[in-house]
C-alpha cells in the first residue's frame, strides 16, 4: 500500500492529461497486485531446466531394444534350439486412466543359417475391477522369405496369430488375489517353410500346423509376502486342437522381487511343470519341466529417459527324456532397451509389466512426480 501510494503522489506532478490516465492505470493495477501476492514460484527466478527436461508432459512411450534369443524350445514339444538376433522398436500408451492401454511393435530378426524375418504385433489391455473382468487382446503378423528350397511360386511365407481373453482378480485377503482366465488363440503356419533349416517360430513350426487353435483356462492366486515381492500360482490347461482334447495340463509358480535401489536388479524365479499326455499329434506322453532365473538392470538418466538390461536363463528337460538332442537344454535371453516416457512415468505399460511402479519410478527423472 505505501508503495502505490508514493507512485500515485509521484504521477500527480506530471502535468494533469499524463497524471489522470496513469493514476487511474496505477490504482487499478497495483491495488490488484496487493490483494492477491505472488507465490514464491512467481516471483524467484527458475535456473534453466536441465537438458531434455520437458515442462509439459508427452503424449506417449516410445523406445527401441535389442535382443538375443538362443534355445528357447519351451511351448513346443521338439523343436531345434537355433538362435536369432531381434531389432525392434515399440510405442505405448493409457488410453483410458488406470483402465484401457494400446501397445505396438515392429521387428526384424536376424538368423545364423536361415533367412531374415519381420513383422509387427499389437497388445490391448483392459484392467479388472471385482466381478468385472479385465480383457486382453493379441495380434502378430511375421513374414520370412524360404531359403533351403525356395519355390519361385511360393513367395513370402507369412504367420499369423491372434488372442483374446477374459481375467478376474478377486480379492481373498488383504495381500492375496485370486486370478481365473480364460483365453483362446488361433494361429496360422505357412507350410512353405516345411523343411526349411531354420523357419521364424511365428511363421511355421510343425506343432502349429497341427495345432492351429487352442483355448486355454488359468486359476492361480497373487500374493505379496513383501512389500516389494510378489508371488503368482497356479495350475492351467490347454485345449487343442478341439475343444475335446486335452493337449497340457500346466503348473507355475513365479517369485519376482525388487527390494532395492541403485544397482540392486529386479530378480525373477520360476518353475514350471507341464503334463503333456498322448493325443493324436503325441505318440508318448511326457512331463516338461522349465527353471527359469530373470534379472533386469535399469536406470533413468534424464528427465524420462530409461535404460535396461535384462537376461534371462532357463533349463527345460522332460521327465521321461524324448529321444532327442534338444531334452534337456539350456537357453538364453538377452535384452537392451531404452524407452522415452515423455515425463509419463510407466504409466503406458499395463500393470502386468510394472508390478513394483513405486519402486521403478523413484527416481524424479522418470517424470512421476
Amino acid at each position: 500500500p505505501e508503495a502505490t501510494a508514493r507512485a500515485i503522489q509521484a504521477a500527480s506532478a506530471l502535468k494533469p492529461e499524463i497524471a489522470a490516465p496513469l493514476k487511474r492505470w496505477l490504482i487499478e493495477h497495483l491495488a490488484a497486485v496487493n490483494a492477491e501476492p505472488r507465490s514464491a514460484a512467481d516471483i524467484v527466478d527458475r535456473p534453466d531446466r536441465p537438458a531434455g527436461e520437458n515442462p509439459q508432459k508427452g503424449f506417449l512411450t516410445v523406445g527401441a531394444y535389442g535382443l538375443f534369443s538362443q534355445g528357447d524350445t519351451a511351448d513346443e514339444d521338439t523343436s531345434q534350439s537355433l538362435g536369432f538376433v531381434e531389432l525392434g522398436a515399440f510405442a505405448h500408451r493409457e488410453l483410458v486412466e488406470n483402465r484401457v492401454w494400446l501397445g505396438l511393435r515392429a521387428f526384424s530378426r536376424l538368423r545364423w543359417n536361415g533367412s531374415p524375418s519381420f513383422g509387427g504385433d499389437f497388445a490391448g489391455d483392459f484392467s479388472p475391477d471385482r466381478f468385472i473382468p479385465g480383457g486382453f487382446l493379441r495380434g502378430r503378423l511375421v513374414a520370412q522369405e524360404p531359403a533351403d528350397h525356395a519355390d519361385i511360386n511360393s513367395g513370402t511365407a507369412i504367420g499369423l496369430q491372434a488372442t483374446a481373453g477374459l481375467f478376474w482378480s478377486l480379492p481373498l485377503f488383504h495381500s492375496l488375489s485370486f486370478v481365473p482366465s480364460a483365453g483362446f488363440t488361433i494361429r496360422r503356419a505357412d507350410n512353405a517353410l516345411d523343411g526349411d533349416s531354420d523357419p521364424d517360430r511365428d511363421v511355421y513350426t510343425r506343432f502349429a500346423e497341427t495345432h492351429p487353435r487352442y483355448a486355454s483356462f488359468g486359476m492361480r492366486f497373487h500374493a505379496r509376502p513383501f512389500v516389494d515381492s510378489l508371488l503368482r500360482f497356479g495350475p492351467s490347461i490347454r485345449l487343442s486342437p478341439s475343444f475335446s482334447t486335452l493337449e497340457r495340463l500346466d503348473t507355475e509358480l513365479e517369485f519376482d522381487i525388487l527390494a532395492g535401489r541403485g544397482l540392486w536388479p529386479w530378480i525373477g524365479l520360476s518353475w514350471l511343470t507341464s503334463y503333456r499326455p498322448i493325443t493324436g499329434e503325441r505318440p508318448v506322453a511326457f512331463v516338461r519341466d522349465v527353471a527359469t532365473l530373470s534379472v533386469t538392470f535399469w536406470k533413468w538418466f534424464a528427465s524420462g529417459h530409461r535404460l535396461s538390461l535384462g537376461s534371462e536363463a532357463s533349463y527345460i528337460f522332460d521327465l521321461p527324456a524324448l529321444d532327442s538332442p534338444e531334452s534337456p537344454t539350456f537357453a538364453l535371453g538377452v535384452v537392451l532397451q531404452y524407452d522415452f516416457s515423455a515425463r509419463r512415468g510407466l504409466r503406458d505399460l499395463p500393470p502386468h509389466q510394472r508390478p513394483f511402479q513405486d519402486r521403478l519410478e523413484e527416481d524424479p527423472r522418470s517424470g512421476r512426480r
